[in-house]
Protein backbone atom coordinates (compact mmCIF):
# COMPACT_ATOMS: atom_id res chain seq x y z
CA UNK A 1 0.00 0.00 0.00
CA UNK A 2 0.89 3.30 -0.67
CA UNK A 3 0.27 6.12 1.75
CA UNK A 4 1.34 9.85 1.62
CA UNK A 5 3.43 10.08 4.39
CA UNK A 6 6.76 12.84 5.16
CA UNK A 7 8.41 11.58 8.30
CA UNK A 8 5.93 10.54 11.40
CA UNK A 9 2.96 12.66 9.61
CA UNK A 10 -0.06 11.63 7.51
CA UNK A 11 -0.91 13.93 4.83
CA UNK A 12 -4.83 14.14 3.65
CA UNK A 13 -5.43 16.69 0.85
CA UNK A 14 -8.48 18.90 1.12
CA UNK A 15 -10.70 19.73 -2.04
CA UNK A 16 -10.62 23.44 -0.98
CA UNK A 17 -7.17 24.98 -2.55
CA UNK A 18 -7.27 28.26 -1.04
CA UNK A 19 -6.53 25.94 2.32
CA UNK A 20 -3.10 24.61 3.33
CA UNK A 21 -2.96 21.05 3.58
CA UNK A 22 -3.75 20.01 7.22
CA UNK A 23 -1.70 17.41 8.92
CA UNK A 24 -2.77 14.26 10.95
CA UNK A 25 0.21 12.84 13.24
CA UNK A 26 0.80 9.24 12.99
CA UNK A 27 2.89 7.08 15.73
CA UNK A 28 6.30 7.21 14.95
CA UNK A 29 8.22 3.65 14.10
CA UNK A 30 10.59 2.01 16.33
CA UNK A 31 13.99 1.71 14.39
CA UNK A 32 16.11 -1.16 16.30
CA UNK A 33 19.29 -0.26 17.21
CA UNK A 34 20.56 -3.97 16.71
CA UNK A 35 20.18 -7.24 16.84
CA UNK A 36 21.47 -10.34 19.37
CA UNK A 37 21.16 -13.98 18.92
CA UNK A 38 21.99 -14.48 23.18
CA UNK A 39 19.28 -16.34 25.01
CA UNK A 40 17.65 -15.96 28.49
CA UNK A 41 18.14 -18.83 30.54
CA UNK A 42 15.32 -18.48 32.57
CA UNK A 43 11.70 -18.33 32.13
CA UNK A 44 11.70 -21.57 29.46
CA UNK A 45 8.59 -23.00 28.11
CA UNK A 46 8.82 -26.42 26.02
CA UNK A 47 5.81 -26.86 24.47
CA UNK A 48 4.79 -30.11 21.97
CA UNK A 49 2.91 -28.92 18.45
CA UNK A 50 1.91 -31.49 15.84
CA UNK A 51 4.91 -33.35 16.77
CA UNK A 52 7.67 -30.93 16.87
CA UNK A 53 8.57 -28.90 20.27
CA UNK A 54 8.53 -25.60 19.94
CA UNK A 55 10.10 -23.23 23.01
CA UNK A 56 8.46 -19.95 24.16
CA UNK A 57 9.67 -17.64 26.82
CA UNK A 58 9.25 -13.90 27.88
CA UNK A 59 12.69 -12.46 27.25
CA UNK A 60 14.59 -8.89 27.80
CA UNK A 61 13.46 -6.21 25.80
CA UNK A 62 14.75 -5.58 22.26
CA UNK A 63 14.68 -2.65 19.95
CA UNK A 64 11.42 -2.66 17.12
CA UNK A 65 12.62 -3.36 13.69
CA UNK A 66 10.89 -1.98 11.07
CA UNK A 67 12.31 -2.94 7.59
CA UNK A 68 15.43 -4.83 6.31
CA UNK A 69 17.50 -3.62 3.39
CA UNK A 70 16.75 -5.68 0.01
CA UNK A 71 17.60 -8.95 -0.10
CA UNK A 72 21.13 -9.25 -2.45
CA UNK A 73 21.31 -11.99 -5.12
CA UNK A 74 22.86 -14.99 -4.10
CA UNK A 75 26.40 -15.90 -4.28
CA UNK A 76 28.03 -18.79 -4.91
CA UNK A 77 26.90 -21.41 -2.62
CA UNK A 78 24.66 -19.40 -0.81
CA UNK A 79 20.57 -19.37 -1.14
CA UNK A 80 18.50 -16.54 -0.65
CA UNK A 81 15.19 -16.32 0.70
CA UNK A 82 12.64 -13.36 0.06
CA UNK A 83 9.23 -13.07 1.74
CA UNK A 84 6.39 -12.12 -0.05
CA UNK A 85 3.25 -10.36 0.17
CA UNK A 86 0.50 -12.96 0.26
CA UNK A 87 1.66 -13.85 4.19
CA UNK A 88 -1.11 -14.66 6.99
CA UNK A 89 -0.77 -14.81 10.86
CA UNK A 90 -3.26 -15.93 13.37
CA UNK A 91 -3.67 -16.17 17.22
CA UNK A 92 -6.54 -17.58 19.58
CA UNK A 93 -9.76 -17.59 18.71
CA UNK A 94 -9.30 -14.38 16.46
CA UNK A 95 -9.68 -14.25 12.86
CA UNK A 96 -6.59 -14.82 10.17
CA UNK A 97 -5.46 -11.61 9.07
CA UNK A 98 -3.26 -10.84 5.76
CA UNK A 99 0.51 -9.71 6.20
CA UNK A 100 2.86 -7.82 3.93
CA UNK A 101 6.05 -9.88 4.28
CA UNK A 102 7.78 -7.75 1.47
CA UNK A 103 11.23 -6.71 1.35
CA UNK A 104 12.01 -9.16 4.49
CA UNK A 105 14.21 -12.53 3.67
CA UNK A 106 18.12 -13.30 4.15
CA UNK A 107 21.07 -15.05 2.67
CA UNK A 108 21.92 -18.86 3.82
CA UNK A 109 25.59 -20.47 3.15
CA UNK A 110 24.08 -23.60 1.79
CA UNK A 111 26.15 -27.19 2.46
CA UNK A 112 24.99 -29.81 0.13
CA UNK A 113 23.92 -33.20 1.24
CA UNK A 114 26.19 -36.15 0.31
CA UNK A 115 23.58 -38.79 -1.81
CA UNK A 116 20.32 -36.23 -2.14
CA UNK A 117 19.56 -33.22 -3.69
CA UNK A 118 18.99 -31.68 -0.01
CA UNK A 119 21.32 -28.35 1.11
CA UNK A 120 21.82 -27.87 4.60
CA UNK A 121 20.84 -23.93 5.25
CA UNK A 122 22.61 -21.53 7.88
CA UNK A 123 20.76 -18.00 7.90
CA UNK A 124 23.47 -15.24 8.50
CA UNK A 125 21.54 -13.46 11.52
CA UNK A 126 22.92 -9.85 10.22
CA UNK A 127 20.98 -10.56 6.64
CA UNK A 128 17.67 -11.95 8.48
CA UNK A 129 15.16 -9.12 8.25
CA UNK A 130 11.19 -9.34 8.83
CA UNK A 131 8.91 -6.92 8.51
CA UNK A 132 7.08 -5.16 11.12
CA UNK A 133 3.32 -6.33 11.78
CA UNK A 134 1.83 -2.86 11.12
CA UNK A 135 -1.34 -0.67 10.00
CA UNK A 136 1.26 -0.70 7.07
CA UNK A 137 1.56 -4.26 6.46
CA UNK A 138 -1.61 -6.26 7.74
CA UNK A 139 -4.78 -6.59 7.72
CA UNK A 140 -7.96 -8.07 9.99
CA UNK A 141 -10.96 -8.85 7.98
CA UNK A 142 -10.54 -6.21 5.33
CA UNK A 143 -9.37 -3.64 7.57
CA UNK A 144 -5.95 -1.87 8.15
CA UNK A 145 -4.59 -3.11 12.13
CA UNK A 146 -5.29 -0.02 14.09
CA UNK A 147 -2.22 2.55 13.71
CA UNK A 148 -1.31 2.19 17.70
CA UNK A 149 -0.14 -1.13 17.24
CA UNK A 150 3.31 -2.77 15.98
CA UNK A 151 4.25 -6.28 16.66
CA UNK A 152 7.95 -6.30 15.81
CA UNK A 153 9.53 -9.34 14.49
CA UNK A 154 13.77 -9.15 15.43
CA UNK A 155 14.71 -12.54 14.04
CA UNK A 156 17.32 -15.03 15.93
CA UNK A 157 18.03 -17.89 13.81
CA UNK A 158 16.88 -19.37 10.84
CA UNK A 159 18.27 -23.27 9.91
CA UNK A 160 17.41 -25.97 8.25
CA UNK A 161 17.30 -27.82 4.91
CA UNK A 162 15.31 -27.94 1.28
CA UNK A 163 15.13 -30.35 -1.02
CA UNK A 164 15.26 -29.50 -4.45
CA UNK A 165 14.33 -32.88 -5.96
CA UNK A 166 10.84 -33.08 -3.74
CA UNK A 167 10.17 -29.28 -2.97
CA UNK A 168 10.36 -30.01 0.80
CA UNK A 169 11.51 -26.90 2.70
CA UNK A 170 12.12 -27.79 6.72
CA UNK A 171 12.90 -24.61 8.72
CA UNK A 172 13.77 -23.95 12.44
CA UNK A 173 12.78 -20.41 13.23
CA UNK A 174 13.43 -18.18 16.16
CA UNK A 175 12.43 -14.42 16.88
CA UNK A 176 11.82 -12.23 19.57
CA UNK A 177 8.17 -10.94 18.91
CA UNK A 178 7.78 -7.04 20.74
CA UNK A 179 4.21 -5.83 21.23
CA UNK A 180 3.73 -2.33 21.61
CA UNK A 181 1.16 0.39 21.94
CA UNK A 182 1.78 4.29 20.90
CA UNK A 183 0.22 7.19 20.31
CA UNK A 184 1.98 10.11 18.91
CA UNK A 185 5.42 8.56 19.36
CA UNK A 186 4.81 8.02 22.70
CA UNK A 187 4.65 4.31 23.90
CA UNK A 188 1.68 3.92 26.21
CA UNK A 189 2.13 0.16 26.86
CA UNK A 190 4.70 -2.48 25.82
CA UNK A 191 4.63 -6.07 26.39
CA UNK A 192 6.75 -8.47 27.63
CA UNK A 193 8.62 -10.01 24.80
CA UNK A 194 8.33 -13.66 24.09
CA UNK A 195 11.03 -15.57 22.66
CA UNK A 196 9.52 -17.87 20.13
CA UNK A 197 10.99 -21.14 18.38
CA UNK A 198 8.71 -22.80 15.99
CA UNK A 199 9.62 -24.93 12.99
CA UNK A 200 7.80 -24.20 9.41
CA UNK A 201 7.22 -26.16 6.94
CA UNK A 202 5.83 -26.83 3.59
CA UNK A 203 3.97 -29.67 4.91
CA UNK A 204 0.96 -29.31 7.38
CA UNK A 205 1.67 -28.10 11.08
CA UNK A 206 -1.26 -29.09 13.70
CA UNK A 207 -2.39 -27.40 16.72
CA UNK A 208 -5.04 -27.58 19.26
CA UNK A 209 -6.96 -24.44 17.73
CA UNK A 210 -5.20 -23.87 14.30
CA UNK A 211 -3.85 -25.47 11.76
CA UNK A 212 -2.01 -24.57 8.06
CA UNK A 213 -1.10 -26.21 5.11
CA UNK A 214 2.09 -25.71 3.21
CA UNK A 215 3.41 -25.99 -0.33
CA UNK A 216 6.26 -27.15 -1.94
CA UNK A 217 8.69 -25.44 -3.62
CA UNK A 218 7.97 -24.97 -6.99
CA UNK A 219 10.70 -25.09 -9.90
CA UNK A 220 10.31 -21.17 -9.42
CA UNK A 221 11.79 -21.10 -6.35
CA UNK A 222 7.88 -19.92 -4.43
CA UNK A 223 6.86 -22.24 -0.97
CA UNK A 224 4.26 -21.68 1.08
CA UNK A 225 5.42 -22.79 4.72
CA UNK A 226 3.62 -22.77 7.67
CA UNK A 227 4.20 -23.05 11.24
CA UNK A 228 2.04 -23.74 14.80
CA UNK A 229 3.12 -22.24 18.28
CA UNK A 230 1.62 -22.93 21.73
CA UNK A 231 2.27 -19.61 23.67
CA UNK A 232 1.83 -20.02 27.20
CA UNK A 233 0.99 -17.32 29.98
CA UNK A 234 3.52 -14.21 29.96
CA UNK A 235 2.27 -13.05 33.71
CA UNK A 236 1.70 -9.93 31.58
CA UNK A 237 -2.53 -9.14 32.39
CA UNK A 238 -3.30 -7.38 29.79
CA UNK A 239 -1.31 -9.29 26.82
CA UNK A 240 -2.52 -12.92 28.52
CA UNK A 241 -6.41 -11.27 28.79
CA UNK A 242 -5.81 -9.41 25.04
CA UNK A 243 -4.52 -12.57 23.47
CA UNK A 244 -6.47 -15.47 25.93
CA UNK A 245 -3.39 -16.71 26.22
CA UNK A 246 -2.37 -20.04 26.68
CA UNK A 247 -3.55 -20.40 23.14
CA UNK A 248 -2.11 -21.46 19.61
CA UNK A 249 -0.44 -18.82 16.47
CA UNK A 250 -0.02 -20.17 13.33
CA UNK A 251 2.08 -18.16 10.50
CA UNK A 252 2.02 -18.39 7.17
CA UNK A 253 5.15 -17.57 5.04
CA UNK A 254 5.10 -16.86 1.37
CA UNK A 255 8.76 -17.21 0.39
CA UNK A 256 11.12 -16.77 -3.11
CA UNK A 257 14.09 -18.82 -2.83
CA UNK A 258 16.80 -17.98 -5.12
CA UNK A 259 19.97 -20.88 -5.88
CA UNK A 260 23.28 -19.39 -6.34
CA UNK A 261 25.99 -20.31 -8.62
CA UNK A 262 27.56 -24.35 -8.40
CA UNK A 263 24.29 -25.08 -6.41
Amino acid sequence: MMHCSSGSQRCIAHADIRAPPRWIPRATPVKTAGRTSQRASSGQHLQHVGGKRCTIKASAAAPAQTQGSPVASPGPGQVTMRTKQDCALAVSIYPRFSYDARGGGGTAQATPVSGSQRLQLGFDIDTLSIPDVSYDTARILGLPLPPIFRIAIQPLSLQGTVDRGTGKVELQFEARFNFTASVLGRTLYSAPPLLVTTALTTASAQGAQLAGQGSLMRDSGEATLVGVSLVPRTGDFLLDTFLRLPSDTLAVLSAQFEFGPSL
